[in-house]
This record gives C-alpha cells, sequence and structure tokens, in this order.
C-alpha cells in the first residue's frame, strides 16, 4: 500500500490525475455524454504510456464524469449522467432560491467525501464482496428489486401514484432487447435498432432534458411575465420606497401572519402586499402590467391558484418569502430585492406547474 502511494504521488501521475479529472468533469457535465465513452475514447491513446500513468488518467476520467453530472443537474435539472438523477431533487430548488453556489459547493463535498468512503470500502472489503455477489441468486436479485421499489415510494415526490407509474413506464421501456434467459428477441417487433433495447442515458434525458427544455422554450406566459415584472417592480421600489409604504408592507405582512387559516384574507392581503410594490415602483407601466396579471389570476386559472393557496404551508413558505423582500426594501437593496422576489415567484410557478401536471 505504501509502495503504491509513492508511486501515486509522483508529480507526472499527478498530473495525468488532475488531467483525466477535468477532462472527466466537463464531459459528465454535458448530458449524453458519459465517463464510459470518454474512457472508450481514450483508450486507444493510453497503449503507448506507462501502465501506472495510464490507469490514473483512466481513474481520474471516471471519477470526475461521475461528479461532473451533478453541475448540470443542479443548475439545469438535468442530469449529466444517471447517477445524478437524485442531485435534481434538492440541488435544484436550491439553485431556484438563489443558493446555486452552496448547492454546487454541497454537490462537490458531497461527491469527495463519498468517493473516499467507496475508496476505503473497495480497498478493504474487495475479496470479500466478490465472494458475496458470486453467491447471489434469483431471490436475491428479486430482493434487489422489492428494495429498488420500496426506495422509489420513499423517494417519489407529490402523488405515490405518479410515482410508481413512473416506475411502470420504466420498466416496460427495459423489457425490448434481448432476453437474458433464453437469449431471443424479446418485444423488438421486427426492429434490429430494438435487439440492444432502450439506453439508460437516452430515457433519462428524455425525461429529464427534453421536459426542461420544453419548460424553458415558452418564457413569456402569463406566470413567467409576472415573474419578470414583480422582480422589475421590486427592482424599481427598493430605490424609492417610502417610509409610510415600509409600513403598509409590515402591517400588511402582519395581517397574512395572523389570518393564515383564512384563505380568502390571507389571499387579499398577499394582492395588497404585491399592489404596494408596485406602487412603490414609481412605474405606471410595470403597474398596469402587473394589475392586468393578477386579473388574469382571477379568471380561468382561479381554481388552480385557490388549490395551491389551500396549502397552509404554502402560505408560511410564501410569508417568509415576503419577509425577505421586506428586508431587502428595508435596507435599500435592489438587486437582492428583485433576487427575492423571482426566487418567491419561481417558487410559485413551480407549485402552480404541479397542479397542472396532477
Amino acid at each position: 500500500m505504501t509502495d503504491a502511494f509513492l508511486t501515486l504521488f509522483q508529480w507526472q501521475n499527478l498530473l495525468y490525475l488532475l488531467l483525466g479529472t477535468s477532462v472527466g468533469i466537463v464531459v459528465g457535465g454535458i448530458p449524453g455524454l458519459t465517463s464510459t465513452m470518454l474512457i472508450a475514447l481514450t483508450l486507444p491513446l493510453t497503449f503507448h504510456m506507462d501502465p501506472v500513468s495510464a490507469m490514473t488518467l483512466l481513474i481520474g476520467e471516471y471519477v470526475g464524469g461521475i461528479s461532473g453530472g451533478l453541475v448540470t443537474a443542479i443548475l439545469l435539472r438535468m442530469p449529466g449522467t444517471p447517477s445524478s438523477i437524485v442531485t435534481t431533487f434538492d440541488g435544484y430548488p436550491m439553485v431556484q432560491q438563489g443558493k446555486a453556489e452552496r448547492a454546487l459547493a454541497l454537490g462537490i463535498f458531497a461527491s469527495v467525501v463519498g468517493g473516499l468512503i467507496s475508496w476505503a470500502l473497495l480497498a478493504g472489503m474487495s475479496p470479500s464482496l466478490a465472494r458475496f455477489a458470486l453467491g447471489f441468486g434469483p431471490w436475491e436479485y428479486c430482493t434487489l428489486v422489492l428494495a429498488a421499489l420500496f426506495m422509489l415510494a420513499a423517494l417519489t415526490q407529490g402523488s405515490l401514484v405518479r410515482g410508481l407509474l413512473g416506475a411502470a413506464v420504466g420498466m416496460a421501456l427495459s423489457l425490448p432487447g434481448i432476453d437474458p434467459s433464453i437469449g431471443t428477441p424479446r418485444l423488438t417487433f421486427g426492429s434490429d435498432a430494438l435487439l440492444s433495447g432502450f439506453g439508460l442515458l437516452p430515457v433519462l434525458i428524455g425525461a429529464f432534458a427534453i421536459s426542461q427544455e420544453l419548460r424553458d422554450a415558452a418564457p413569456f406566459d402569463v406566470l413567467e411575465m409576472r415573474r419578470m415584472a414583480e422582480g422589475e417592480a421590486t427592482f424599481m421600489a427598493a430605490q424609492r420606497i417610502s417610509e409610510d409604504q415600509l409600513k403598509a408592507l409590515e402591517e400588511t405582512l402582519a395581517e397574512m401572519e395572523a389570518c393564515l387559516d383564512d384563505v380568502t384574507r390571507y389571499d387579499i392581503a398577499d394582492a395588497r402586499f404585491h399592489a404596494i410594490i408596485g406602487e412603490a415602483s414609481g412605474n405606471q407601466l410595470l403597474q398596469a402590467l402587473m394589475r392586468q396579471l393578477w386579473d388574469y389570476r382571477y379568471g380561468e386559472m382561479w381554481s388552480l391558484w385557490y388549490n395551491q393557496t389551500r396549502s397552509i404551508t404554502n402560505r408560511r413558505n410564501t410569508v417568509l418569502d415576503h419577509r425577505r423582500i421586506l428586508a431587502a426594501l428595508q435596507r435599500g437593496m435592489p438587486d437582492i430585492a428583485r433576487t427575492a422576489m423571482q426566487a418567491h415567484m419561481d417558487q410559485v410557478n413551480e407549485r402552480f406547474f404541479a397542479l397542472v401536471m396532477e
């Protein structure tokens, strides 16, 4: 073990490790490219290299490729690698709250710690794990599948039925290809292209990346227009808001906190909070746009908005968001005020989209 460490820490091996990790992070951060592809492309270049340097380079590419997938998973909600899917659950919401740096730092830290722990376990338990894996049979594989379904139920956000339906679709997509038991084509419908089945990565890109692209491709809908108008109005209000208007915002926020159990009173107070900010902006065009968008809320989408505010947890979260906005206005910080308002509107839009999908 000591000789291995001394060999690894030679300057040329460290250079190859740095190079492999850097390239792996870049490739892993691109949805559709994997560390396996990178290693396959790099492998011919290592035929004439020193064996230790070649292995160091390839291992660096693999680790970097696996870790790089968290960058797009956090920033864009598009996992660069299959292992980064769960990162989208917590990382992307943090980005919407303006905590992108913290989300990336936590993701990288978790990747480093997980890599060190897995390396220690692999180095110390490889023989035992190999003997244990060789003893796996049909019953053990069946238990693993059941454990995966239980974990799916635990990780499903929102509707459990929707999560189980997604699992059923995933299992159906895994059926086409060569039957591993008898070696014959299964559900290929005479197509040679389906002999290898559906690749995991294309399916993940279709499930995550394309859905996010479709959502981002139409930003100028009612919800996005309201987000932009509210953000700009808050930015302007922070530069010219009066003491009376700040006092009115504080009173309105106190009323929202006092009537969390009364949806109608709460919603009226919420509308007044945004109206005061629009008035404080001093921009007549933004005020008219905000009034028009708010009136549209009471039109055909009212039932969905009303159902969204029925959750007392959502109402409490809105009050907390409004407190952050008010604090930025009181301190005269336009950029922070706009960011806080847009982060709040992002959360509102996410809850609205979730209701639409249900």
